[in-house]
């Protein structure tokens, strides 16, 4: 998004993203509150082992269990009009159904005109 030149119009992006297109300028959105961090994840590479991380993907994939969250207060409070997210990993993002249920909740809610 940020390389495309509409870095400006973001509200929210994954715990992950730290480029828009550059990484000061995602550290100045996100420091401004122009932009909010809307997902969670059980993985901490800085915290966890390979093993631990390697474990947790594991125990998640076996039980059927998402990696990550969508932060539903943030979510809502963004107020997005258009979310970008993948369906190709579960593993790599929160998963399509996560994201459909956190759009429907919002549309529930109404969106502003």
């Amino acid at each position: 998004v940020g390389k495309l030149g509409f870095g400006h119009l973001l509200v929210g992006v994954s715990h992950e993203c730290d480029v828009a297109p550059e990484k000061a300028d995602m550290d100045r959105m996100l420091e401004s509150g122009q932009c909010v961090r809307l997902t969670s994840s059980e993985i901490d590479p800085m915290l966890m082992s390979q093993d631990e991380i390697n474990s947790a993907v594991a125990g998640s994939l076996r039980r059927g269990d998402s990696l990550y969250g969508i932060l539903e207060a943030e979510f809502r409070a963004a107020r997005p009009t258009v979310v970008l997210t993948q369906a190709l990993c579960e593993v790599c993002a929160p998963s399509a159904s996560q994201v459909h249920v956190a759009v429907d909740s919002l549309e529930s809610s109404g969106l502003p005109d």
